[in-house]
């Protein structure tokens, strides 16, 4: 499900641009991408995780076409905010998977971390997982 980590380091460096300007991109480089993954399994049917997961992604981030997403596929994609006040770029893929009585769901997010860790990552998919489950935060 995973973009290529090239893309993944591109298309953050870019985001760190946008806050940054150019030094953020020269930096964006040395710093590690840190991954953040985990699986769910709801009762839900794939049509309702499925308009969930869209309307989540479409809070909370923006489609970046040169991400892979397709919707007929499962497959949900943006950058979101992450990190010390949403400012950390943070790559957020959600695959949904039909299984015999339940939907499969599975959260990776991707973000740069430097010497200080803002955790981006774990806190963009910490912030999807519960509302796919029905909690309240």
């Amino acid at each position: 499900m995973a973009n290529a980590p090239d893309l993944e380091s591109e298309t953050l460096a870019r985001e760190l641009v946008r806050l940054g300007g150019f030094g953020a991109r020269w930096v964006a480089r040395f710093l590690p991408n840190i991954p953040y993954e985990v699986h769910l399994e709801l009762v839900e049917s794939p049509t309702v995780v499925t308009s969930n997961v869209r309307r989540l992604i479409a809070e909370l981030g923006k489609h970046v076409p040169e991400l892979k997403s397709d919707e007929n596929a499962g497959l949900f994609t943006a950058v979101v905010g992450s990190g010390r006040l949403n400012l950390n770029p943070t790559i957020v893929s959600v695959q949904i998977h039909a299984l015999d009585s339940r939907t499969s769901v599975f959260i990776r997010a991707v973000a740069n971390e430097g010497a200080i860790k803002q955790h981006s990552a774990r806190t963009a998919v910490e912030r999807i997982k519960p509302a796919l489950l029905g909690e309240t935060p």
